[in-house]
């Protein structure tokens, strides 16, 4: 599907494909799960104001190490071709590693849903916590006892291993056209 088909379907049928998109190159193992946001080793690396998109494809990947958002980010960027490699390195700096959200999956995941899916995944923990000290808390988006975000974190809790925690959400954003229902 061309870029320009892909930015004229609806929000919710571009995150379903985009976690299609994401769940394969986890099934394919070119993304490996980790509790780093995102962490890419390419074979050949664009110029600071080239479009990172052509250069995620899983031949010119060598490393791609992921926790579930910075999967769809991946992803979203391989299929909106909306990131360049500048904002990606801003993206990636240390204490900033969240920033490239703002300009990637914010365009289709709401914040609500980031923040669910990443206590889903970090398991209560990660950079959208429910400690208002670490990371960026909650963003004012939820209550640390919100019954939501309690199911997200106790969906998280029921699959020890990373890859397996990512593919159920990967599935559960399918399943829901969309959306991720803890």
């Amino acid at each position: 599907m061309k870029i320009k088909e892909f930015n004229k379907l609806p929000k919710a049928e571009q995150r379903v494909l985009i976690a299609k998109g994401a769940l394969k190159q986890l099934k394919t193992d070119v993304y490996n799960t980790s509790h780093t946001f995102l962490h890419i080793e390419l074979a050949k690396e664009p110029e600071e104001n080239e479009s990172l998109q052509e250069y995620l494809e899983p031949s010119n990947i060598e490393e791609c190490n992921v926790c579930a958002l910075g999967a769809l980010m991946v992803s979203s960027v391989r299929k909106k071709n909306n990131l360049f490699y500048s904002q990606y390195y801003m993206s990636v700096k240390p204490h900033n590693q969240h920033d490239g959200y703002g300009s990637v999956l914010t365009k289709v995941f709401s914040l609500k849903q980031i923040i669910l899916i990443e206590n889903a995944y970090e398991m209560g923990t990660g950079a959208y916590n429910t400690s208002p000290n670490i990371g960026y808390g909650l963003l004012g988006c939820y209550k640390k006892d919100d019954r939501i975000l309690q199911k997200a974190i106790a969906f998280g809790k029921a699959y020890e291993d990373d890859t397996e925690r990512m593919e159920a959400i990967l599935k559960n954003i399918i399943k829901n056209k969309g959306s991720f229902k803890p």
